[in-house]
């Protein structure tokens, strides 16, 4: 028996390094599953998606001829609960020959349905491509120290290859008075990016906590995308969706948390 690829289907997100998806199973449509079997294919998944395959005769098309107008049907089956949290809500479009239905109701056992239309009797066909976006957030870094006279001296800053600039943040919110309740004797700073920008599986380098000039912290640590929640800024108008990440600069070592 000779197999033929009768096309791929490829998962992709601007999240991770590599490009690629890994996040769902592929799983075909009862209609789907029963015409794959009729027509000798087979679906074998791959860590970014699944490439069907066709039993082909000697002229190299389908040994068992597909009708015309059929759609072939397959489900994305999440597997990573946490997927939500760091893609955009807006859903990726469809293509040419195929469309994406996103579930409605939370009781569908599927997170999409990729509905395939083309002529299968032409055999390696073009990719079907998902892309999903990586969802773009405010990061916010909170300070906790006990020094500087109000915070004054304090800054954070990026490379200037990173485009991201920073600001501190006036008042309190709801975070740092529950810092200002856990170490009591510091002070809670409070600094925000004054762009957006997107999770990413791999960190940003470089961004460093200044304090009277000198560099205290030449790295911080990148804000989890775990650490969820929505703030006011004037990015955009209303409350956005921010991450935020808590930073300790404290020479009084009897300051400890309660």
């Amino acid at each position: 028996m000779n197999y033929a690829l009768l096309f791929e289907l490829v998962l992709k997100h601007d999240y991770y390094s590599s490009g690629l998806c890994g996040d769902f199973a592929v799983v075909p449509d009862g209609n789907t599953a029963r015409l794959l079997r009729n027509h000798r294919c087979l679906l074998k998944p791959k860590p970014s998606g699944a490439d069907i395959y066709v039993e082909v005769g000697d002229s190299g098309k389908p040994k068992i001829a597909f009708s015309q107008n059929i759609t072939l049907s397959f489900e994305l089956h999440l597997k990573n609960p946490e997927f939500r949290l760091f893609t955009d809500s807006a859903p990726s479009a469809g293509g040419v020959d195929y469309q994406i239905a996103y579930r409605q109701q939370a009781t569908d056992a599927y997170f999409a349905k990729i509905d395939v239309r083309r002529d299968f009797n032409q055999v390696n066909g073009s990719p079907v491509e998902i892309a999903f976006a990586a969802k773009q957030v405010l990061w916010v870094f909170y300070l906790v120290t006990d020094q500087g006279d109000s915070g004054a001296g304090f800054s954070i800053a990026a490379p200037a290859s990173q485009a991201i600039s920073w600001k501190q943040a006036l008042g309190q919110d709801r975070i740092s008075r529950k810092l200002a309740d856990q170490y009591p004797g510091t002070r809670q700073l409070r600094f925000t990016s004054e762009q957006l920008i997107p999770c990413r599986e791999s960190g940003l380098q470089n961004i460093q906590l200044s304090f009277g000039g000198n560099t205290m912290i030449e790295s911080l640590p990148n804000p989890s995308w775990r650490n969820y929640f929505r703030t006011e800024t004037a990015v955009k108008e209303g409350s956005v969706e921010a991450i935020f990440q808590v930073v300790k600069y404290l020479t009084n070592t009897t300051l400890t948390k309660v």
